[in-house]
């Protein structure tokens, strides 16, 4: 996690392992999620995901 100031982004390799209509899967993407310090805590205001990596 990285704190600039009033912001806070969370970035991290996401690795999802299941099973979908009876298939087993396995995804590896990136991640981030940006959060914003108000009076009243911490706010979820965006995040994004990358393709599945190869």
């Amino acid at each position: 996690m990285r704190v600039y100031g009033d912001t806070a982004v969370v970035t991290a390799l996401l690795w999802l392992k299941g099973v979908r209509e009876n298939r087993p899967f396995e995804r590896r993407l990136w991640f981030s999620d940006t959060y914003v310090r108000t009076p009243e805590g911490w706010k979820y205001v965006f995040g994004q995901a990358s393709l599945p990596l190869p």
